[in-house]
């Protein structure tokens, strides 16, 4: 048995975090300025923040199974991936304001690999 593993991924994420009524319904819109605070102004944003990532992951493996004698087995196996991912994130209004400006994005990144190996004799 053999195999071949390829994935990319895009997640983007933005989370805004508003005063609401009575009924539920937001009470102003969202604003990255701290004068638009709910707790420390007169405005009505609580919290925000964004996040992006971007990952690319591939893998191959294999899987042999040899019969050695009619009671005796033996498999062996490896598999080798590769894995990178890229991430920038940044608070666009923390609670309590007092962000400053402009707004500032953590920027990661990521990378990986490893190859592994089986064996079993049964």
């Amino acid at each position: 048995m053999m195999g071949l593993l390829y994935q990319e991924d895009e997640i983007d994420f933005d989370l805004q975090v508003l005063t609401a009524d009575a009924n539920g319904k937001p009470i102003g819109t969202f604003s990255q300025l701290d004068a638009d605070d709910a707790f420390i102004g007169s405005g009505s944003t609580i919290f925000g923040r964004t996040l992006s990532v971007e990952s690319e992951n591939s893998a191959v493996f294999g899987e042999i199974n040899y019969q050695l004698s009619d009671t005796m087995n033996l498999t062996l196996g490896a598999r080798y991936f590769e894995s990178e991912s890229e991430s920038a994130s940044a608070n666009t209004h923390p609670f309590f304001g007092f962000q400053g400006n402009p707004i500032e994005f953590q920027n990661r990144s990521t990378e990986d690999n490893k190859a592994t190996f089986k064996a079993n004799l049964t």
